[in-house]
C-alpha cells in the first residue's frame, strides 16, 4: 500500500522510481481531477494532464500518460 491516499502507482525509467498521484476533484471528491503529479524522492518533478478530447477513464490511461512524459524527458529531475 502507498502512503498517499491518492497515489495510483509507480513508474520505473532510468533507474529512478517515480510515484504517481491522481488526486480528487476539489470540487467533487466522487470524481478524480484532471492531473496526474509525478513525485520522485518525495518532491513534485512533473504533472500530466488530459490531452484535448482525452478522459481518463481509469488509473492505467493516468500511469500511461505520465509514463510517456518521463519517457520523453518533461520531468523538473530530467
Amino acid at each position: 500500500m502507498y502512503a498517499h491516499k491518492d497515489t495510483i502507482g509507480t513508474v520505473e525509467h532510468g533507474g529512478k522510481t517515480y510515484e504517481i498521484d491522481w488526486p480528487h476533484d476539489v470540487e467533487d471528491s466522487s470524481k478524480r481531477d484532471i492531473f496526474g503529479v509525478i513525485y520522485l524522492d518525495g518532491e513534485q518533478v512533473g504533472e500530466a494532464s488530459e490531452r484535448p478530447g482525452q478522459k481518463w477513464e481509469c488509473e492505467d490511461d493516468v500511469l500511461e500518460a505520465v509514463r510517456e512524459l518521463i519517457e520523453e524527458g518533461e520531468t523538473d529531475d530530467q
